[in-house]
């Protein structure tokens, strides 16, 4: 997926285009020769220049910026161990994950994450049950009964991330549709994460990474896909 948007460093005001998890920063025309030289080279003396200068890493843990695509503020959680690189002044990174948000300080407090693999790990089958009627199935009546959340949510577990602790538990969504082009009810697996309420948005991210590490080595393989990650606030 490709996303663009605007989003200031180093108090200037750039261009973005992410994909494939490559952030392109693209400035005016007239500061990206300003940029390649002094950011990116060496300086010698008085209008000379040696490449490369010396390696840029990006200071912050993370950047956020507007978004086109969803008209929310953007997010970017950069990987810090490689260094930015540029191509004719647009400068280059690699960014580890990203979330985009109504909001430009928003306090985490929970992670939810779904995906085929936690379907099957915490089985969608245990979230309800058939009332079994030969009679009304000859007929096409099928009764089905989803089974109350907290017989369907396991036991917090709990962890330290950085310092910070972390619960985990499995629960299982119901989202009812009365659209035509929608089944008119889904259910989903998550593996849920509880924290106290944070701004560390590096955390979060790494806290992402050890969630799809740890489902990789329940299903013994690594290539498992994330649907969705959401991130939630506490609601006062």
């Amino acid at each position: 997926m490709l996303l663009t948007g605007e989003v200031s460093f180093k108090n200037i005001n750039f261009i973005f285009i992410l994909e494939n998890g490559i952030l392109k920063l693209i400035s005016d025309k007239e500061k990206r020769e300003e940029i390649r030289l002094e950011w990116f080279a060496k300086k010698l003396g008085k209008g000379a220049y040696a490449f490369p200068g010396e390696p840029i890493y990006l200071p912050d843990d993370y950047l956020i910026g507007f978004c086109n695509e969803h008209n929310k503020n953007i997010f970017f959680i950069p990987d810090k161990t490689s260094r930015l690189s540029e191509n004719n002044g647009i400068i280059l990174m690699k960014i580890n994950s990203y979330f985009l948000s109504y909001s430009s300080t928003p306090k985490i407090s929970r992670m939810e994450i779904n995906s085929k693999e936690i379907d099957y790990i915490h089985s969608i089958n245990n979230s309800f049950e058939f009332s079994n009627n030969v009679d009304e199935e000859h007929r096409g009546i099928v009764n089905l009964k989803t089974r109350d959340f907290d017989s369907t949510t396991t036991k917090k577990q709990s962890f330290h991330v950085d310092g910070k602790e972390v619960q985990v538990s499995f629960g299982i969504s119901r989202i009812v549709n009365f659209s035509i082009d929608t089944p008119p009810l889904v259910l989903k697996s998550a593996m849920i994460f509880n924290f106290e309420e944070t701004e560390d948005y590096f955390f979060i991210s790494r806290l992402e990474r050890i969630a799809k590490e740890f489902i990789q080595f329940l299903c013994f393989r690594k290539n498992i896909k994330i649907n969705t990650v959401s991130l939630l606030q506490k609601k006062y």
